[in-house]
């Protein structure tokens, strides 16, 4: 399977819209390199066979969405984004701990192989408003996963699913007699 980010130039940028030093802009690939080793492929696996979103997902599409991911890197303090951004990212921490920060108080940490922004992959309706903050507790390494290029990946699937379950129904003797147009 092809590991490397085919979107490694991608103009995706989680932007943050506090000036100071700590909260500056941050882009997905900001990383020297995004082929994912051996061991991340399969730590990433286990993460995303324990997401509801990703539960029943073919070999081939966890694959495909691994393809998708972004190695980000960040320094102790830095904001990946702060309350009100829009967007809809998914977040896989391979390194470090993040906290999510409301109104200066941490309500809840991330560390190494846990995920956030799952919820967000749900919304097709475009970027959904942060209610929080997050932020690097040390330094931190992401997998960041694009909500568009989840869509897309969504939409695939879909059209497999339909297709699998039309040949089902292609397969049942009662069916099998119907024209094309009855079928529908």
């Amino acid at each position: 399977p092809n590991t490397t980010n085919t979107n490694a130039n991608t103009n995706t940028n989680i932007n943050n819209t506090n000036n100071n030093n700590n909260q500056s802009n941050v882009k997905p690939n900001d990383t020297e390199n995004n082929e994912l080793t051996l061991y991340e492929m399969d730590k990433i696996h286990q993460v995303l066979s324990d997401i509801f979103l990703f539960e029943g997902l073919t070999e081939d599409i966890i694959q495909l969405i691994m393809s998708e991911l972004v190695r980000m890197k960040l320094p102790h303090g830095k904001f990946i984004y702060e309350r009100g951004f829009e967007g809809n990212f998914f977040f896989i921490v391979g390194e470090g701990k993040v906290n999510i920060v409301h109104n200066k108080k941490v309500v809840r940490s991330y560390a190494q192989w846990e995920c956030f922004g799952h919820m967000s992959l749900l919304c097709d309706h475009g970027p959904t408003k942060a209610k929080n903050s997050a932020q690097c507790e040390g330094d931190v390494m992401l997998y960041v996963l694009d909500g568009e290029n989840f869509q897309t990946i969504r939409k695939e699937l879909i059209k497999v699913r339909l297709e699998e379950q039309f040949n089902f129904i292609k397969q049942i003797p009662i069916f099998a007699s119907l024209d094309a147009v009855a079928k529908y």
